[in-house]
């Protein structure tokens, strides 16, 4: 470390000012021992972003692109050449992504031309990337002095190839606003039909498909149900078509966009939260408001989150993308609920907490693994 009186000196190299990273990013601008400096692309990238408070500790660059054969690869103007002026004693770099090109220029830079530990925070994938892939990969991994993924699966992963390297998970979050740890649920009052919510956008991805298809089948099973929908997207009119086609209309609620405390409504009136397709951070969400979260067994489809999902605890996986193991699946939650409601709502939320998926968590393990690697 280079300042021997005075607290390190760290930047945080992000492609974009993600919206959903606010909180997190305040919370390790606040650190109190470690001087955390964002750097951070502007524009361009199709991510949610917010714009920071001037002298704040962010830096923004505008993002630059250029496409080549079907690829669109990025960089930031004057980046290198800040990073090389603030003379870090740490740099933390996004997860290697060959489309981000001056990311993994500054990665060769720093190690030639600064003394700073280096840093990764991403995905963390090495396998199934091709030998060529994979060789790359691990050439830019091994420049690192230390790694964070985004579950334990990468940092499995990346203990295979390089068990010495220092490598701890560190779990996505949501904004402070968007939990919902302290709103009071509505339970269903007794012999009230199972309140099934869905949130998020309505794409392929995300399967609404199948959970339509498993509310027909709870219907012919004499189940009772209420499905409410939040979101919009292109597969929305497929769906409201599908919903109409099998008879289920007086069950099933299409309510469009909502955010906020419009959304929150909806899920305080939940008891169990389907996304049959892929899911993130919408686990999370659900979780902090005590309602347990179903989905798909297929892993591979899945953003890192799905990690959280204890089966039997605080959700669980259907086979495939099976609306009749949907179905099945709901009808053992709903007797779930009906025995122990309460017990299960703060079951998901402990899990939350437990899993570390906070702002103020993320911020104090990340600047954990700073201090360890500078004094060592």
């Amino acid at each position: 470390m280079n300042r021997e009186a005075t607290k390190p000196k760290v930047l945080l190299i992000q492609p974009v000012l993600a919206h959903y990273r606010r909180s997190f990013l305040e919370s390790l601008l606040s650190i109190p021992d470690v001087e955390f400096l964002i750097l951070a692309g502007e524009g361009k990238v199709p991510v949610k972003s917010f714009s920071p408070e001037k002298n704040t500790g962010f830096y923004l660059f505008r993002n630059h692109s250029i496409s080549l054969k079907g690829h669109r690869f990025f960089w930031q103007n004057g980046l290198i050449s800040e990073v090389l002026k603030q003379k870090p004693d740490a740099i933390i770099l996004p997860g290697i992504d060959f489309h981000y090109l001056g990311t993994l220029i500054l990665a060769i830079l720093i190690r030639i031309m600064l003394p700073a530990k280096i840093l990764w925070w991403g995905h963390a994938t090495i396998e199934k990337q091709g030998w060529i892939g994979t060789k790359l990969r691990n050439f830019f991994f091994g420049l690192a002095d230390g790694i964070f993924t985004y579950n334990q699966e990468g940092a499995d992963s990346i203990l295979k190839q390089f068990p010495s390297k220092p490598v701890i998970p560190l779990f996505n979050s949501l904004n402070k606003e968007d939990y919902g740890f302290n709103e009071i649920s509505e339970p269903r009052k007794e012999g009230e039909a199972i309140r099934i919510l869905f949130s998020g956008r309505f794409t392929n991805k995300k399967r609404v498909d199948i959970l339509i298809e498993a509310l027909g089948i709870l219907k012919r099973r004499k189940q009772p149900f209420t499905c409410r929908f939040v979101g919009d997207g292109p597969a929305l009119k497929d769906a409201e078509n599908r919903v109409k086609d099998l008879g289920i209309s007086e069950s099933v609620e299409f309510l469009g966009e909502l955010y906020g405390n419009a959304a929150a409504t909806h899920f305080k009136q939940s008891d169990l939260f389907v996304l049959p397709g892929k899911v993130g951070l919408s686990i999370v969400h659900a979780l902090s408001f005590g309602l347990p979260v179903i989905t798909t067994n297929q892993k591979h489809v899945h953003s890192p989150e799905y990690e959280l999902i204890e089966p039997g605890q605080n959700g669980d996986f259907f086979e495939g993308f099976n609306p009749e193991s949907l179905a099945d699946c709901i009808i053992i939650w709903n007797e779930e609920i009906n025995s122990k409601g309460e017990e299960i709502r703060e079951t998901c939320k402990e899990s939350v907490i437990r899993g570390a998926y906070l702002p103020e968590k993320m911020a104090e393990q990340m600047s954990s693994l700073v201090r360890k690697i500078l004094t060592t």
